[in-house]
């Protein structure tokens, strides 16, 4: 990583980058893109990461979201006083807290609206124009456990509905009872990130009333919420070793005495490990239901619900690729 921050790293890709940008003609333009995206790509990834402004596992999703404008930020970069590092850093700063803050209000609204009460989904999902499968399903969903939702599921016969070609290929699969059983274990074992649009089209290709899925995924995260208070533990405890470390780093930039800065970098490193192994621990903690509890809701084999999510997955992955 280092190497990308050196005084002579950062002239040299600020030159290019001023190059490519005063390029006379489109072949020294070419000449110089490939290499210029590159790096640039590569410090809008590091200088996140380098100076703690986003935490580990929202550092893709920032990446992602910052990635988009590349040409622009790169376009935007003229001879002044700061060099390119600093120039992104500036750009990194800004951008990650308002990364943050979207992403805060986004998980607030997706929150409210799971937790809501499920007829309110019908109302948001006609406004996003994100319409789910309608038929005619028992009354009292509300009042079903798990196995009759399972068996409904299972049992109910595919109808016709307006979908996307991928949620038609899918939907073709899944009318197949050992599929429709494969797929159910899949969600039954994915973590808690469902979102309206998400519910909606798992309506689709089951071809279930969104009513149904609603109360399956009350009933699943029921089985979930034990996992919450030690997850919401473990973002606390990583959150406040995130800024020990922060504030550590900094320290270290400042310390001149030898002895006192090998005491900051130990402290550094005990703080990070306990910071990964939270990170960990919220990334375990955020699976579905175990395989063996899943098995047991069913009543098959444990090692038949591995391996029937390992042939959904491929089977998704399949229905990926023929998409693309």
């Amino acid at each position: 990583m280092n190497r990308f921050f050196t005084a002579d790293a950062d002239r040299y890709i600020g030159k290019k980058v001023l190059e490519y940008n005063n390029a006379e003609s489109e072949e020294e333009r070419l000449r110089l893109e490939s290499f210029v995206k590159e790096r640039t790509g590569i410090l809008l990834y590091l200088i996140p990461q380098r100076n703690l402004y986003i935490s580990e596992e929202d550092l893709s999703g920032f990446y992602l979201d910052v990635i988009k404008d590349m040409d622009r930020i790169i376009g935007s970069f003229a001879i002044s006083g700061s060099s390119y590092i600093a120039y992104l850093t500036q750009i990194c700063r800004y951008r990650c807290m308002r990364y943050i803050r979207k992403k805060e209000k986004d998980e607030q609204t997706e929150i409210a609206l799971i937790r809501s009460d499920p007829s309110l989904y019908e109302g948001y999902l006609l406004k996003e124009q994100a319409q789910p499968y309608s038929a005619t399903f028992p009354r009292k969903v509300s009042s079903m456990d798990m196995n009759e939702i399972l068996g409904y599921i299972m049992g109910s016969k595919p109808g016709r509905i307006e979908e996307t070609d991928a949620e038609s290929v899918l939907a073709t699969h899944l009318s197949r009872p050992v599929n429709r059983r494969r797929f159910l274990e899949f969600l039954l074992h994915l973590p808690k990130v469902e979102t309206a649009s998400f519910l909606a089209g798992v309506s689709r290709v089951l071809r279930v009333d969104s009513a149904v899925i609603s109360r399956f995924y009350e009933l699943r995260n029921g089985e979930l919420a034990d996992n919450d208070a030690a997850i919401e533990n473990a973002e606390l405890i990583a959150a406040r070793y995130w800024k020990m470390i922060a504030r550590l780093r900094h320290a270290m930039t400042k310390e001149a005495d030898t002895e006192k800065l090998k005491d900051l970098r130990r402290a550094t490193e005990r703080a990070t490990g306990i910071y990964r192994k939270r990170l960990e621990i919220i990334k375990y903690r955020k699976r579905g239901l175990p395989q063996g509890r899943i098995a047991e809701i069913l009543g098959i084999p444990r090692s038949t619900v591995a391996n029937d999510i390992s042939k959904m997955k491929a089977l998704l992955e399949d229905i990926g690729k023929g998409m693309d």
